[in-house]
């Protein structure tokens, strides 16, 4: 083989190398739905599916987009940025496991699984989001209102989805961590830690909007 071809192979694969990092994972094709009735066979990976973006009083959220009774309960946190769970863990039966010397002593630590760390593309797309999102209605006088949205927006949106299952957990920064903290629910995600599945928002696009009627 000439020095020349082994040369023109060494920098197409570079090249595709460099189209595809390592660590890099094309996104699932799905549905909220289908994530919310299948969590644990999405946890943690990388998803993409269309859904209603709705940001109000102490909520973040993503829902489904279907105006059908049925699908209600499609409903997950949206974070648009990521937080990092650096710690062990153990999974207990009651508050006794952790206030008991010898239950304590024999509790299994397992280190939280490291997931893909997601950062937010602040692109055009997403600044067009962050425009519909915040345009609002004028509060009446005398009428409550939290958030009062102009619009009723839909994105498709990508990112990493995080199922935190319904386990009590103790948890602690290391194994010679001496204060051990409690996660009554396990791991939880956004206001007072109220919801068990949340998407760690890397991208939308195909933004749509429609009127709300001012009442």
């Amino acid at each position: 083989m000439s020095s020349n071809l082994i040369l023109l192979l060494s920098i197409l694969l570079s090249s595709a190398s460099d189209m595809n990092p390592k660590g890099s994972e094309a996104p699932i094709q799905t549905s909220l739905c289908e994530i919310v009735r299948n969590p644990e066979c999405f946890n943690g990976k990388m998803v993409q599916f269309r859904a209603q973006v709705s940001i109000g009083f102490e909520s973040s959220l993503l829902r489904n987009k279907m105006n059908d009774p049925r699908f209600d309960d499609c409903v997950i946190w949206l974070d648009t940025r990521d937080s990092i769970f650096c710690c062990e863990y153990a999974e207990i039966s009651s508050i006794s496991d952790l206030t008991d010397p010898d239950r304590r002593a024999q509790l299994q630590w397992k280190p939280l699984p490291i997931l893909m760390p997601v950062i937010l593309k602040e692109d055009e797309e997403f600044r067009r989001l962050q425009k519909y999102l915040g345009k609002k209605y004028k509060q009446k006088k005398g009428v409550i209102c939290h958030g009062c949205n102009q619009y009723e927006v839909t994105a498709t949106v990508t990112g990493r989805f995080d199922y935190g299952e319904n386990k009590m957990m103790a948890v602690r920064d290391n194994a010679g961590a001496a204060n051990i903290g409690l996660w009554p629910h396990g791991r939880a995600f956004g206001h007072l830690n109220g919801w068990q599945m949340r998407l760690v928002l890397e991208s939308v696009k195909g933004i749509s909007v429609k009127r709300i009627p001012h009442s």
